[in-house]
């Protein structure tokens, strides 16, 4: 196929995007393009595009184009400085829920700084796991357990928490 330059590539992937009228088409790009390439930041992006980050690329491109979720293309998503996990089946975190999950921390440490001893947190209907994740690794000393009724949610949130605090949520498939 020869080589595709950056700049060609974000041009290309802009008008696709852009032709399927997604709304988002800057940041998607962005975000496309670093996972593609692997890459922590567009500073971090090759000048060049190799085969495999190019066939990525219009691959990603392409489910985008189709309304897939973006983070369920790239089965990724951030959440207060984490990067979780996504999967079809589970919902994506909602920026709206990073203030939830700060309410919940701050409750938590005020407790803990009280010297009320062991906080339990619930996260109930937890989803990816990303609030319980959270808690975890911002409250050192809580005790959290993430509740979910999906296995499909339960399973995804028991591997986020396990990958990024390990040994400090319980999840637990239920009813909440």
């Amino acid at each position: 196929m020869g080589t595709w330059s950056i700049v060609q590539a974000r041009a290309w992937a802009r008008e696709r995007l852009a032709n399927a009228g997604i709304e988002s088409v800057d940041a998607d790009v962005r975000e496309l393009l670093e996972w593609a390439c692997d890459a922590s930041s567009q500073w971090d992006l090759p000048a060049e595009l190799n085969e495999d980050q190019a066939e990525k690329l219009r691959s990603a491109v392409g489910e985008r184009a189709l309304r897939i979720p973006l983070q369920h293309v790239t089965s990724r998503m951030f959440f207060r400085g984490l990067t979780l996990a996504a999967r079809p089946g589970v919902f994506v975190v909602r920026p709206e829920t990073e203030v939830v999950a700060g309410a919940a921390i701050e409750a938590a440490r005020e407790v803990m700084d009280g010297g009320g001893g062991v906080v339990l947190t619930a996260d109930l209907c937890t989803g990816s796991g990303a609030i319980a994740a959270c808690l975890a690794k911002e409250v050192p000393g809580a005790r959290v357990v993430a509740v979910g009724i999906s296995e499909t949610a339960a399973s995804l949130a028991r591997a986020n928490c396990e990958r990024l605090v390990p040994g400090r949520v319980e999840v637990i498939h239920a009813a909440a």
